[in-house]
């Protein structure tokens, strides 16, 4: 009694198609007969899927790229893979374009029409920082003290974020900057978004005390300086807007006033008008003995001082040292004023 196999073992499915199975039977007497069956090997199983981008559980950045990485693969000698189709083409971007929880799912299907499928979900959130920009105080610029100066600033979450939580500067936009005290300060904007990213910007700034025209020995076109005398050096100090900022020489505190190193010599300045404008100026002396710093090519004298109002300021003014030998300057030492302290007529003396 023969089959294709022996009794009890495996028939033949390693390949598909028609195929047929005869049992033959032979007695001694060479009597023999037969059966046979008929019988189809098909394609039962379904393409085996393999997903690696995006990771099951993983979580992206919003709008960060991702590619797509994925196969599918029918088992050898089956029907063949007739697709294999993710949300997106293999090598394709993923959806990045929004935040939230996602889903990508590959199937793979045969020609026999067995399918299978893989589902990996992940996560999109925001990971970028809002756009800060600082406009004002500029970055490295000078103000004049007690000058109002308004800050200037915003923040921006980029478009389908998680939206913008906070914007802060050292004070709220609009409002005025610190111009109080002299010195180098910085000026700081942070934008916060609700996922939680920062950003900030800083800039850096000075402020200096505001600059006006001084007069130097006032009627004297000249400005000489002895510095062998023994009197002292009418200053005047002149009224007008600088850099914006209205000075009134009238309100000059006495106290305040360093002239080349030198306080003061009486008690208040005076006040008269010297520049034949209407305005109140002021004129105060300074003992020429007290004032320090010449060196030779020191040829332009400073004057320091406070309002009552609080407003720093500063003025500076030519001079020429008399008698010539003792400047080592040459030719009586004639200087012209600088723009922080303008001279007779507003220019060089």
């Amino acid at each position: 009694c023969e089959g294709h196999v022996p009794d009890g073992a495996a028939i033949d499915t390693s390949s598909l198609g028609n195929k047929s199975f005869t049992v033959t039977g032979t007695d001694n007497a060479n009597n023999s007969d037969l059966v046979t069956f008929n019988y189809s090997v098909v394609d039962v199983t379904a393409p085996v899927v393999i997903l690696t981008v995006p990771v099951d559980g993983a979580t992206y950045g919003h709008n960060e790229v991702v590619l797509a990485d994925y196969s599918c693969t029918d088992e050898t000698g089956g029907s063949g893979l007739l697709s294999c189709v993710g949300n997106v083409a293999d090598g394709a971007a993923i959806d990045t374009a929004s935040l939230g929880s996602k889903s990508f799912t590959v199937t793979g299907t045969d020609s026999a029409d067995n399918s299978d499928f893989v589902t990996y979900n992940y996560s999109v959130v925001d990971v970028t920082a809002p756009l800060v920009t600082l406009t004002t105080p500029v970055d490295g610029a000078t103000y004049v003290h007690n000058e109002v100066v308004l800050a200037d600033y915003g923040c921006t979450d980029e478009t389908g974020g998680s939206g913008l939580l906070s914007c802060v500067g050292n004070v709220a936009n609009g409002a005025a900057i610190d111009t109080a005290s002299l010195g180098f300060k910085s000026f700081t904007v942070t934008g916060t978004d609700n996922a939680n990213n920062s950003d900030y910007v800083t800039h850096n700034y000075e402020m200096v005390r505001l600059k006006v025209q001084i007069d130097i020995k006032p009627g004297n076109d000249s400005n000489s300086i002895n510095l062998g005398s023994k009197g002292v050096i009418p200053v005047g100090v002149i009224s007008g807007t600088y850099s914006g900022v209205v000075f009134d020489a009238s309100t000059i505190i006495g106290s305040s006033l360093i002239f080349q190193g030198a306080a003061i010599a009486h008690n208040d300045p005076h006040v008269e008008e010297l520049n034949g404008v209407g305005a109140l100026d002021s004129i105060s002396h300074y003992r020429t003995q007290e004032t320090v710093g010449f060196t030779g090519t020191s040829l332009e004298w400073c004057l320091t001082g406070e309002t009552l109002g609080g407003i720093l300021f500063t003025g500076c003014d030519s001079i020429q040292v008399v008698p010539p030998e003792n400047s080592n300057a040459g030719g009586g030492g004639n200087a012209s004023s600088n723009a922080g302290g303008n001279g007779k007529g507003g220019g060089n003396k």
